[in-house]
């Protein structure tokens, strides 16, 4: 399910009609896409979900603790969806970028992303000459054990080269993530 309405995920009827398919065999998993972390602890409560797909990436933390913690406890997976904040983290956006109608981006406000632009500024530092920003990014995220994959998204050939080396890039050294952390906690300003 791809970002149900959370009055669904509270009825519950919807994970007993998936429950049923299930034990029928017409299907093996199931799984929910969702923003608030809530809504996936939610889903776990109500359903036997399998994965649930959720935003993380550097910027967006918000489901690392208990999202994270009761989905290890259910052995559910983790799909980081906008490891790249939609294509921020690859560093080659300006404030001044404009995207086309249809782009999910034409409808952000040019505040937020000038705010998005300034905080990718600011973590630079992880780039280095064995890694791109977007490389540390999606390894930022696929460091996180309770992550079982990514979806990173890519436009070009070169992106999708780019994403499948991040595998193999350094993983971000513990001063790296503190320098992050201490950004999360300033709010990037």
């Amino acid at each position: 399910m791809h970002n149900p309405p959370v009055q669904l995920i509270k009825d519950g009827r919807v994970f007993k009609t998936l429950e049923r398919l299930n034990a029928s065999g017409k299907i093996r998993h199931y799984g929910i896409s969702i923003h608030d972390p809530q809504e996936g602890l939610l889903a776990m409560r109500n359903g036997g979900i399998g994965a649930v797909q959720v935003v993380f990436n550097i910027l967006r933390q918000e489901a690392k603790n208990q999202l994270f913690r009761e989905a290890t406890q259910n052995n559910v997976g983790i799909v980081a969806r906008e490891p790249l904040a939609n294509g921020f983290l690859a560093g080659k956006l300006k404030t001044e970028s404009t995207f086309h109608q249809g782009d999910i981006r034409h409808s952000f406000p040019r505040n937020y992303v000038s705010q998005l632009t300034t905080a990718v500024d600011q973590l630079r530092f992880v780039e280095s000459n064995s890694r791109t920003l977007a490389q540390a990014a999606l390894r930022f995220v696929l460091d996180h054990k309770e992550v079982s994959t990514v979806i990173p998204g890519a436009k070009t050939p070169e992106h999708v080269d780019e994403d499948l080396a991040s595998s193999e890039s350094p993983p971000l050294t513990g001063e790296e993530l503190l320098r992050i952390k201490f950004l999360r906690d300033q709010g990037f300003a």
